[in-house]
């Protein structure tokens, strides 16, 4: 395995450990909005709120749909990265 493979390895990690923290920032962010449309409004049901918290935990979703591929596909290049070396 290339060094310009080895190279991409910290990216690959990086991009799998900092996705998480963007979808749960989209989400933190998104259920602030829903909170302020609802007082905005002078609402309190549940229903005021919740479409923009389903809205926020899609960045969740998104943020684990990006993370997971890339923890794993770093897993893997890793362990064939060290078994190439050791040959």
């Amino acid at each position: 395995m290339g060094a310009e493979l080895r190279s991409g390895l910290a990216v690959l990690a990086s991009v799998g450990s900092v996705a998480p923290f963007v979808g749960l920032l989209g989400t933190v962010l998104g259920i602030i909005s829903a909170f302020r449309a609802s007082a905005s409004s002078g609402s309190g049901a549940l229903s005021s709120v919740s479409a923009g918290i389903s809205e926020a935990l899609v960045e969740t979703a998104l943020g684990l749909a990006v993370a997971i591929p890339a923890v794993l596909a770093y897993n893997y290049l890793s362990t064939r990265s060290l078994a190439t070396r050791a040959r």
